[in-house]
């Protein structure tokens, strides 16, 4: 009887101090934690100064310009200097479509700037996603696959004919965000022709190369 009470009062006291133990937390359950967070705060992440690079290549044929990307909201603008061999292209954004202006004045619109793009340049820029990539997150629409990587930022991503590969991230202003960013469109997903009519085939990479994302630095400014 008494080595029943015993087992009784052990037990409880073992329970007592289980329940007592601090629950720890998975890896897998850590990241996903930090990535959704992540994405919360991106989301709302819709003013910016972007700069930098991009480069775009098509078999053996390519381009590239000088990027500077201003959005407030819905609308936005986006220039493109010495544009792929074009000379200074920009295009207007808003909630009604897109407008391009080339440097000989001539102007494209159409609902999309991945459309007046292609009409004024011949180049393809998935401008429609690109606007959620940059930051580092899914666009709208299903994604086929999300690779998040251990500090909860993504890593990899396929989505709307693209493969999207985010190889740099680096703090602007507080704000981790992408630096480099490698697209490659799917066999089928985009049709490049040059300004001859050669057809250059269906596998398009662009590359991204961010500079700075709050504005360009003042000449002289001492880097924190």
């Amino acid at each position: 009887m008494i080595c029943w009470r015993c087992w009784g009062v052990g037990a409880l006291l073992l329970l007592v101090g289980c329940a007592g133990l601090p629950r720890e937390e998975s890896p897998g359950s850590a990241v996903d934690a930090a990535w959704q967070a992540r994405r919360q705060a991106l989301a709302n992440f819709t003013h910016w100064d972007l700069g930098g690079r991009v480069a775009v290549r098509a078999g053996d044929s390519g381009g590239t310009a000088h990027l500077r990307w201003r959005r407030e909201g819905e609308t936005a603008r986006i220039d493109l200097f010495g544009a792929f061999g074009s000379g200074k292209v920009r295009i207007w954004i808003n909630p009604n479509g897109a407008r391009l202006r080339n440097h000989e004045n001539a102007q494209f619109s159409g609902d999309s700037a991945q459309q007046v793009l292609l009409e004024g340049t011949g180049w393809h820029i998935p401008f429609d996603h690109l606007g959620h990539w940059v930051r580092g997150l899914p666009g709208p629409g299903e994604a086929v696959d999300i690779e998040i990587d251990a500090g909860g930022r993504l890593a990899r991503l396929s989505q709307s004919g693209w493969d999207i590969n985010f190889s740099q991230y680096d703090r602007f202003n507080q704000r981790e965000l992408p630096r480099k960013i490698a697209l490659q469109a799917w066999p089928g997903t985009v049709q490049v022709m040059s300004k001859q009519g050669e057809n250059l085939g269906d596998i398009l990479r662009v590359k991204l190369f961010i500079e700075y994302w709050n504005g360009p630095p003042v000449v002289g400014e001492t880097a924190q």
